[in-house]
């Protein structure tokens, strides 16, 4: 039986080393079911949500499924699929329509077993809660250092995001600072200068947005040719921008 084996990470407060170790438990169960893995069809995810839909490793693991390039897909559990309950179910769908059948080692389910139906909607249940707890925590989290006078980790043209206060070990035993806050990028302001010099002068979030890219004037990321009529106007009714 040819198999792939997916595996994924959500950010960058995990460890890229979590997925060695799934790949390493899927490669372990394929070992004792005497199944041959092709280190071609193993797929990863690094540091993106298991909500999102969209990812180049995923993607790439149901276009291979479809072109009926394996048998079977590997997983260290169904969280590393999707937390998304309905996201989820519409995998497992879709590989049963691929006739592709999933195996999730640490939840001891295989998809061709009947009594995996079960099994699969209560951990999708699970995980999805998780999800949802994790996002209220996240919230939390951030309505908090806003109180406490940080930058929510928000990334602001005309600002740099710089480190404050003391350098503390977190609960994974990682330094981190005890917050961040916003100090002005004196090149950016001069451009959030322009552009509201230039719509109080009558210009159209168009012309200032023409004006910018053939100025190849870079975006936060550097972007040339990158701006938009979107940018601007959310530029305009920032109210971080007053006295800048």
């Amino acid at each position: 039986m040819r198999v792939a084996i997916y595996a994924r990470y959500s950010s960058e407060n995990q460890s890229e080393k979590s997925i060695d170790d799934q790949i390493r438990i899927c490669k372990n169960y394929c070992k004792e079911h005497d199944i041959t893995v092709n280190d071609e069809h193993i797929y990863v995810d690094e540091a993106i949500s298991g909500s999102l839909v969209s990812r180049p490793g995923l993607q790439a693991l149901e276009k291979a499924a479809e072109n009926k390039e394996f048998e079977a897909v590997v997983v260290d559990d169904l969280s590393r699929l999707s937390r998304s309950n309905h996201q989820m179910l519409t995998l497992v769908l879709k590989f049963n329509y691929y006739q592709v059948k999933l195996i999730s080692v640490s939840d001891g389910i295989v998809t061709d077993d009947e009594n995996s139906k079960l099994g699969i909607q209560m951990r999708g249940l699970i995980n999805e809660l998780y999800l949802d707890d994790l996002r209220k925590k996240t919230m939390r989290g951030l309505e908090g250092q806003k109180l406490r006078g940080f930058s929510a980790g928000e990334h602001v043209y005309g600002y740099n995001t710089q480190p404050v206060g003391e350098l503390k070990l977190n609960k994974k035993g990682q330094s981190k600072y005890e917050g961040m806050k916003h100090k002005i990028n004196p090149d950016e302001a001069d451009i959030v200068r322009r552009i509201y010099k230039e719509f109080v002068d009558g210009k159209s979030l168009a012309k200032i947005v023409k004006g910018l890219n053939e100025g190849r004037v870079p975006t936060k990321k550097a972007h040339t040719g990158g701006w938009n009529t979107s940018t601007i106007s959310r530029i305009l009714k920032n109210e971080k921008y007053t006295g800048l």
